[in-house]
This record gives C-alpha cells, sequence and structure tokens, in this order.
C-alpha cells in the first residue's frame, strides 16, 4: 500500500513538474557551438529572410533550430533583426548576424549581403605560417566588396588544402598542424577564392635538436 502511494505521487509529480526537470536538464548542459543557419543570405532592399540557430552540446547533443536564441546584428541600419530571427534588408551593406544562447554567442556569424555588392579579394589573415606539429593558429578570412566594405567572413566561406603530406587541418578560425610537411590553404567564398597561402609544418622535436646545436657550435667561438 505504501509503494502504491509512492509511486502515485511519483507519477503526480512527473505529470506537473516533469517538463520543466528535462528543460532544467537541458539548460545545464554546456554548450560547444552554435551555428547561424543559413551562414551565408544575399538579399535586395526591403527582403526579409527567417534565420535560426543550431546548438551542439559538450554531451554530443545536435538540436536544430534551438528556441530561445537572442540575436544581434552587427549593422541594424543595413540589416535589422528580430528576436524571432526575421531579417529585414534595410539598405546595401554587408554585415553579420549572430546568435546568443544562454550567455554562449556564435563565434560564426551568419553573413548577410544587402545589394549587388560581390566580393573583389579575399584575404587570408593567420598568426603564423610556420607551425609545429600539435600547434594551432588562429586563422580568418576578410572579403573585400565592391562598395568598397570588408567584412570577416570567416564562418561562411569553404577551406581547401592543397597538401600530399596531411600537414595540417583547418576547423572554422584555426589550423592545426598534424604532420611534418607544407601545403597550401585557399578560402572560397561564392565564386571567388583567395589566393593560396603556404603552410609549413615542422617537427618540434627536430626543432629543438637544431637549436641545440647551434648554440653548441656558437658556444665553440666564445
Amino acid at each position: 500500500m505504501v509503494l502504491e502511494k509512492v509511486w502515485l505521487w511519483l507519477g503526480i509529480v512527473i505529470l506537473l513538474f516533469g517538463t520543466s526537470v528535462v528543460f532544467a536538464h537541458e539548460s545545464e548542459n554546456e554548450i560547444l557551438e552554435l551555428f547561424v543557419v543559413p551562414y551565408h543570405v544575399q538579399l535586395n532592399d526591403g527582403e526579409i529572410r527567417k534565420m535560426s540557430a543550431n546548438a551542439f552540446y559538450v554531451d554530443g547533443t545536435y538540436v536544430r533550430d534551438v528556441q530561445g536564441v537572442t540575436w544581434r546584428s552587427s549593422d541594424p541600419e543595413s540589416v535589422s533583426i528580430a528576436q524571432n530571427g526575421t531579417i529585414l534588408a534595410v539598405k546595401p551593406g554587408v554585415v553579420s548576424i549572430y546568435a546568443s544562447l544562454n550567455g554562449f554567442e556564435s563565434a560564426q556569424p551568419g553573413t548577410v549581403i544587402v545589394g549587388d555588392s560581390v566580393v573583389e579579394e579575399l584575404n587570408i589573415e593567420i598568426d603564423n605560417t610556420d607551425v609545429t606539429v600539435g600547434q594551432t593558429v588562429n586563422v580568418k578570412v576578410t572579403a573585400t566588396f565592391s562598395d568598397g566594405e570588408t567584412e570577416d567572413i570567416t564562418g561562411a566561406v569553404n577551406w581547401e588544402r592543397v597538401t600530399n603530406d596531411d600537414a595540417f587541418e583547418v576547423d572554422g578560425r584555426q589550423l592545426t598542424g598534424l604532420n611534418e610537411g607544407y601545403g597550401y590553404l585557399i578560402a572560397h567564398f561564392d565564386e571567388s577564392k583567395s589566393e593560396s597561402l603556404r603552410i609549413d609544418v615542422n617537427d618540434s622535436g627536430y626543432l629543438g635538436l637544431m637549436v641545440n646545436l647551434e648554440a653548441k657550435d656558437a658556444s665553440e667561438y666564445l
């Protein structure tokens, strides 16, 4: 009889609070990355488009069109965005759209181009083109448009690696050295592409040995 009452009360608790318990569990799950979808939009003045966000959590959960997102436009005078994710093209320009959830903001924004501006140049910027195996460096792509505007479009580009040694890999805004060798990195956006950038990857152990040998040789002349 007592056991039946326990199960009865447990059922009532789940019925009344089950939904909020699930929400609390999800809110405690740390966000690893937040993706703005679509990542590239081109509109004319007066046009609208619905944006959404996908969340990737540390436990491996991937949620599409996640709710509760706060939206931000880098230039509301060119592209405004309502908190339901609807963007409105107001005047020509290149704008980044950011999504935030539980204090976490998307590292790679969506890019919105209003008007007939076209990309004239893509430029890869990187901390260092000489990296060691296992080292990670920051990399980004800046686009120059025909109207003179420049914009960080790293989140919207497709990366191309040209390397026979599988010397490095690129994930979003980070490049990591994998194996000793070299290769070339190219960024693609729409029908434009950047100039190829040479990346050299060296083994840190070999570099340390060379430094020690050079120091030893120099000491002979002291």
